[in-house]
């Protein structure tokens, strides 16, 4: 298993609004912690919508995917 990663210190944060509304923050942390590595993102919860806050500028595709897998853990509980 790979050694956790130490949080990175930057002073911009690229923020997405996830579209999903999604209950389940371990799923997400999981998903986000494979993309990015453990730390080295934040998430903010507003009106039941996951605000991604990362460390360089999205890609559309890497959304998607993290909206696919939201989808596809919601649809599974």
């Amino acid at each position: 298993m790979p050694e956790p990663q130490p949080p990175i210190e930057t002073a911009t944060w690229y923020e997405v609004v996830l579209k999903q509304k999604y209950n389940d923050p371990q799923k997400l942390k999981s998903s986000l912690d494979s993309m990015y590595g453990q730390g080295r993102y934040k998430v903010k919860i507003k009106a039941s919508r996951y605000i991604l806050q990362l460390p360089e500028p999205p890609h559309e595709d890497r959304i998607a995917e993290i909206e696919r897998t939201i989808s596809f853990h919601y649809k599974e509980d």
